[in-house]
């Protein structure tokens, strides 16, 4: 899948803020090849992996605790 389609997945099942799916693309896949750049230049994979991650955790809704199952 497209990072495109996985993002309006997420958006149609309410796991993620609703945001126009074409700027949130580019904005995201943007900040990817930014990371790569950095990361093959010598930058921290660890620094850009967890601000990529705080990038898309902010975009996430919060979910309902999911029930346990018991047998």
């Amino acid at each position: 899948r497209s990072l495109r389609e996985g993002l309006v997945a997420a958006m149609r099942a309410q796991t993620m803020t609703r945001l126009p799916a074409d700027a949130l693309t580019a904005l995201l896949g943007s900040a990817f090849d930014r990371a790569a750049l950095a990361i093959e230049a010598g930058a921290s994979a660890q620094d850009y992996r967890a601000v990529l991650m705080a990038l898309i955790d902010g975009l996430s809704l919060p979910q309902a605790p999911r029930p346990v199952r018991t047998r």
